[in-house]
């Protein structure tokens, strides 16, 4: 099972030069999620996961929470009662806890319709 998340950056660049010449490039991260839910590990992470916060965990709850951590802790570190979880194919310790992320980061080129908007306005 995949699960894809995409996370927009607020890195978008408007480039301006005297030639009113405008850039304006969007990046996205996206994180392709690859876990079996009824693995051992999987569901002993969640087990976990659902002792130490006595939330009610499903398989979004926990992977939503796992990539939030590691977008701001990085990736390979290890998470209190889940353990760590596999990025770009390498597992950094143990406990694994039976997911496997890895990342991309997506450009887009936006300035056709900015180019477009702004011939508009004149």
């Amino acid at each position: 099972m995949k699960l894809y998340l995409t996370i927009l950056f607020s890195a978008i660049a408007v480039l301006s030069f005297s030639q009113k010449v405008h850039k304006e490039i969007t990046v996205k991260k996206v994180y392709i999620v690859t876990y079996d839910p009824s693995s051992k590990e999987f569901k002993q992470a969640a087990k976990n996961y659902h002792d130490l916060t006595d939330l009610k965990v499903d398989a979004k709850t926990l992977l939503d929470y796992i990539i939030s951590f590691s977008d701001q802790f990085g990736f390979g570190e290890f998470m209190q009662a889940i353990g760590y979880c596999s990025y770009n194919g390498v597992v950094q310790g143990r406990p694994y806890c039976g997911i496997d992320i890895s990342e991309k980061r997506v450009f887009e080129d936006n300035s056709v319709a900015l180019y477009k908007k702004i011939k508009s306005e004149k």
